[in-house]
């Protein structure tokens, strides 16, 4: 049997090799999401292996810029289903942040109310409450 060549010269197969790349990161952010939902890897792992992800999924926008215009149409086109690992991939850390600045107010609520001797459970159980929630969310 002989190998069927999908390029005929060094730019497709860079090409090629550009989109099997990128082919390769949406798959892995999948898998990656999958193994945490599963609670399969903890949390550290999660987040060290999603930042890599994310760098490495900007090269590989970079690098296919001319080839893939639109990255939702590259996973149609290639029956790629990885719409939880795209999701993952493009989604930006604002949420994060936003939640970061709530706990820090739920915090300081809570600390300006034991400075005003407020010591009864039920004046500041909430405010406690309320700055783990927060906390549990980051």
């Amino acid at each position: 049997e002989e190998a069927i060549r999908l390029y005929s010269n060094s730019t497709e197969r860079e090409r090629y090799e550009g989109m099997a790349d990128l082919f390769s990161i949406l798959k892995a952010a999948e898998m990656l999401e999958k193994a945490s939902m599963r609670d399969a890897i903890s949390e550290d792992e999660y987040h060290a292996a999603l930042q890599k992800l994310r760098k490495q999924y900007k090269i590989a926008l970079t690098v296919n810029k001319e080839t893939v215009k639109d990255v939702k149409k590259f996973m149609k086109a290639y029956k790629l289903s990885a719409e939880a690992g795209y999701k993952i991939l493009t989604s930006d850390d604002s949420d994060e942040g936003k939640i970061i600045a709530e706990t820090v107010q739920f915090y300081i609520t809570a600390m300006d109310s034991l400075k005003l001797n407020l010591f009864a459970v039920d004046q500041i159980q909430p405010l406690i409450s309320d700055t783990y929630t927060s906390l549990c969310n980051i």
